[in-house]
């Protein structure tokens, strides 16, 4: 049996499969707002939400805007701090690359609007951008399969109100599948983005072929 952390987030609990839960090594952290999404990879803990700093009990906390990362082993919190001005609402690691939705128009160091590639390692952007409109909405759903990412919700990309969307992970250019064929919907607008028609989550079947969506259409 190996090792395994189990995360709560607003704390964690080391445990071991082959030590009863009393002798366990506990770690607690107290975000200043709600985490959403925690994932583990490369050695260390991502989690986002809505925050301004991570820390024990004890200290008032280390600044991190909404997203975060904590070392696997030790569960000290990493200096690795993308800065994002806005809530984050989901992360997906892909290779080096951590790819985040939200609430912001800046990450990283460079101006994001609602979707963007965190390098793993640095903490900065990377080059990859989409280009969704900053007039638009925030991202909801974020998923991917291969070299795809997929994500919804009700957002403009080109000037046109688009829920549900998938680009290449490797250059950002949107792809073309497209099941959001409502023709009411695939035009120019200028006022407020209507939002009769959201999509909530996206999940993928084991095999890639089908895209589940969720929401309101």
């Amino acid at each position: 049996m190996t090792k395994f952390q189990v995360i709560m987030l607003l704390g964690a609990i080391v445990l071991n499969a082959n030590t009863p839960p009393d002798s366990c090594i506990s770690k607690t952290w107290f975000p200043d707002g709600p985490v959403g999404t925690v994932v583990q990879s490369g050695g260390k803990v991502y989690f986002c939400g809505s925050f301004e700093y991570v820390g024990p009990v004890s200290t008032s906390g280390e600044p991190h805007n909404n997203i975060a990362a904590l070392d696997a082993k030790t569960g000290a919190v990493t200096v690795w701090d993308p800065k994002a001005n806005g809530i984050i609402r989901d992360l997906k690691v892909i290779g080096n690359s951590v790819y985040v939705i939200g609430d912001f128009d800046s990450i990283g160091g460079k101006p994001r609007n609602y979707l963007a590639a965190i390098d793993a390692t640095t903490g900065k952007a990377t080059d990859w951008n989409p280009g969704l409109s900053e007039e638009g909405m925030p991202i909801y759903a974020l998923a991917f399969n291969g070299n795809t990412i997929y994500i919804g919700g009700d957002f403009l990309f080109e000037d046109q109100v688009r829920t549900i969307m998938a680009f290449d992970a490797t250059n950002g250019k949107a792809t073309d599948w497209s099941p959001d064929k409502n023709p009411d919907r695939f035009k120019n607008i200028t006022d407020d983005i209507p939002v009769d028609y959201i999509v909530f989550d996206i999940a993928i079947s084991s095999d890639g072929k089908i895209i589940y969506a969720s929401g309101s259409f």
